[in-house]
């Protein structure tokens, strides 16, 4: 309910949550100080970030761990600084520089702008990860620090509004992990929240429904972007995948992109092992309705691409054959992620939420696609490669983002034109002092199934 004109501004409010003037609820007033002095005595951790993992961007979560001992006195604490954090001018004034010299480092990473640069495209105004990201807040942020100086109330208005808005109690909800059985009376602690007893939860808000046109429906568009300080080539392509974690063709989907994806199998022997990219990988987002291929590192993003659709067409028509092994293989890798993701009672509890409270799946979701996953045949993943992989390879059917190192940008949109996209060149404007060649990421990507 974050009114889109002030999304931008979620950046400074989740990164200044812990470091505010507080005033408790027995009228004490904490200063930013205490605030933290007294946390770090309290807990032994904590956080505040957007959504769970990848998944509910839209939503703000904030996390604190204590030990059981400290359960009451944590609650109420965190009461008073969801409700009681004082907005100053002067902590606003120094959270907004912290983000501000973070920026730059930000700026020069050519996969961080890739998934700015694909946000804008696919999600609109209402989305709060792209009023976050790194091109939004270059923009923002320098406006923000400006109105800091010139009307600070009129700031600390909206800061307020923010508050109001993510605290309405329809769209409040905790979770508690761990024994609660060593807690006396684990419920009575929340009666503080008086605001949020007697409201009736809506469905929390997804991704999909802060999609673009050109998000509902990919085809044909492709932006290519010139980076000054990267020296190689990052790409996305998307296209219409599956919406709904329940959706039938989730077991057999997962399954195929596990295929895809796996060491040494095919997008790594025919992509990284011919020199095309560093990584290429698959990525299914359910919540948004989305399925996406991605290059990583590539000196030419335009030739993996390729090189993928090639793949693609071969496993799906049977000219490039599909080792029952293999399927076995994707299944087992699976398998080990999925226990591993609720190897602990912590991570275990986490999943439950997330499946009961958000996902709105059973408790046990992730054990019942499993078992579904196990029937999903060698046909089964030729049939998904086609209608569901396949079209993200296709202009008509995909949407296209490289960022790349000047060196190669013109050839990769020439590329793309030619593939039958209609290509747009933008040029990042990086400054003299941030333009030093050299790609700041790391040596690897993982890809993600949401």
């Amino acid at each position: 309910d974050v009114p889109p004109q002030l999304l931008p501004h979620l950046k400074v409010y989740l990164n200044s949550f812990f470091s505010l003037p507080v005033t408790r609820s027995d009228g004490t007033k904490l200063t930013h100080e205490e605030v933290v002095k007294q946390l770090d005595g309290l807990s032994v951790g904590y956080d505040i970030t957007f959504g769970q993992g990848e998944l509910f961007q839209n939503l703000v979560r904030i996390t604190i761990r204590v030990e059981p001992k400290r359960y009451e006195e944590a609650v109420s604490f965190l009461k008073d600084l969801i409700y009681g954090a004082e907005f100053t001018k002067d902590r606003l004034e120094v959270t907004t520089a912290k983000v501000q010299q973070s920026l730059p480092e930000l700026k020069r990473d050519g996969n961080t702008v890739l998934y700015a640069v694909s946000g804008d495209l696919l999600f609109d105004e209402t989305s709060a990860n792209k009023a976050s990201d790194i091109l939004a807040q270059m923009d923002h942020i320098p406006k923000l620090a400006q109105q800091l100086k010139d009307d600070p109330e009129a700031v600390i208005s909206e800061f307020k509004r923010i508050r109001e808005a993510l605290t309405k109690p329809e769209g409040v909800r905790f979770s508690v992990f761990g024994n609660v059985l060593d807690v006396e009376k684990p419920r009575s602690p929340w009666k503080v929240f008086k605001e949020i007893s007697s409201a009736s939860l809506r469905p929390p808000p997804k991704s999909s429904e802060s999609l673009t046109s050109l998000g509902k429906r990919p085809a044909k568009k492709a932006v290519v972007v010139t980076h000054p300080s990267i020296e190689s080539s990052y790409g996305i392509h998307v296209t219409t995948g599956i919406q709904g974690f329940d959706h039938a063709d989730q077991a057999a989907l997962r399954v195929a992109c596990e295929v895809l994806d796996a060491t040494e199998s095919f997008l790594w022997r025919f992509i990284r092992g011919s020199g095309l990219a560093y990584g290429a990988y698959m990525s299914l987002d359910a919540e948004a309705g989305h399925l996406s291929f991605s290059v990583y590192k590539a000196p030419d993003s335009f030739r993996a691409y390729e090189e993928g659709r090639k793949v693609i067409e071969g496993l799906a028509n049977g000219s490039i054959p599909i080792d029952q092994t293999v399927v076995d293989g994707a299944k087992s890798s699976i398998v080990y992620s999925t226990v591993r993701s609720v190897s602990t009672p912590g991570s275990a509890s986490s999943v439950a939420f997330l499946n009961q409270a958000l996902k709105g799946v059973s408790q046990n979701f992730g054990r019942e696609l499993l078992e579904k996953m196990q029937a999903v045949t060698i046909e089964d993943v030729k049939r998904v490669l086609g209608q569901y992989v396949l079209p993200c390879f296709l202009p008509e059917s995909s949407v296209a983002v490289v960022v790349s190192s000047p060196a190669k940008s013109e050839e990769i949109a020439q590329g793309f034109t030619k593939a039958g996209f209609d290509v747009e060149t933008r040029e990042l404007d990086v400054g003299a002092d941030e333009a030093d060649g050299s790609d700041s990421e790391g040596d690897g990507s993982e890809a993600s199934e949401r």
